[in-house]
Parts: C-alpha cells; structure tokens; sequence
C-alpha cells in the first residue's frame, strides 16, 4: 500500500506540471491571439482570410470599410462578388497561379460595392495550406486618387 500510494502521489505531481504547463500555454496563446486582433484592427490595410470555396472566414475592420461590408456576413460572402465582372476572370486566374505556384499576386482592381460606390483596390493573395486543407490569405487596399473604375474600362 505504501508503495502504491509513492506511485499515486508522483503520479499525481506529474499531472499537476502538466496541467500547470497547459494553463501557461493557454495564457501565452491568449496573448497572442490579443496581440494579433489588435495589430490587424490597427493595420491601414484591409486583411482577410477565405476557405478554399473562397468564403470569408475572417476580415478585419479596414476591409470591411473597403468592401462597405458588415461583420457577421462572412459566413456568406464570396469575396469575389465585390469585384467588378470584368476584373473577376482576372482575380480566378490570379487565384490559380497562386495555387499552382505557391506565390503571391498582387493587382489593382476595382470594387462594386453595396454602397454602389466604386474604389480601386491594390489586391494581394496567397495562400495557406494545412494539411488537405488550402485556405487563401489576402490584403486589400484603397487606391483613393486613382482614375475612375469606368475610365480603366
């Protein structure tokens, strides 16, 4: 018995450091993702992250300025429905280089935009790939100044 209960109570100090080391790596995680969430709401650009259907998973608060978009739709939209039609075949295209090649591409384009407001935007993208899973990462910035999406056409 006494024995036993040797085993039980180094046992015991085991799963403590355990869980002890557990509870750090929560907190660190924690402040990471804190820093994270701060840095992307104060970027001046817009940063989003699509699955591979490309429907938005996350967006920060520039993008959704720049796409005249609300938190909370993500779930469905299709980034692709903000660019006009002519510049979408493009983007489908980029997107397939960026898969094949493993590269970023970067592009100005120009948005439609629920406000019915045009903006040019200089598009960039990449990809992640985890596992069978590829999700796309982007950035999205305003080109204020530039000519009027109507004259590029």
């Amino acid at each position: 018995v006494e024995q036993r209960t040797k085993e039980l109570q180094h046992v015991n100090k085991e799963l403590e450091t355990e869980i002890d080391e557990r509870i750090q790596a929560v907190h660190l995680l924690q402040k990471s993702e804190l820093q994270f969430r701060m840095l992307t709401t104060s970027l001046p650009i817009g940063v989003f992250e699509t699955d591979s259907q490309g429907y938005f998973v996350y967006t920060n608060q520039t993008c959704n300025q720049i796409l005249d978009h609300s938190r909370g739709q993500e779930a469905d939209a299709h980034w692709l429905r903000w660019f006009h039609p002519h510049d979408r075949l493009i983007i489908e295209q980029d997107v397939e280089q960026a898969r094949s090649a493993c590269m970023s591409q970067a592009r100005d384009f120009c948005l439609n935009r629920p406000s019915s407001s045009e903006r040019w935007v200089r598009l960039r993208l990449g990809q992640i790939s985890s596992g069978q899973q590829t999700r796309y990462i982007g950035t999205i910035e305003d080109k204020i100044g530039r000519a009027s999406c109507r004259e590029r056409v």
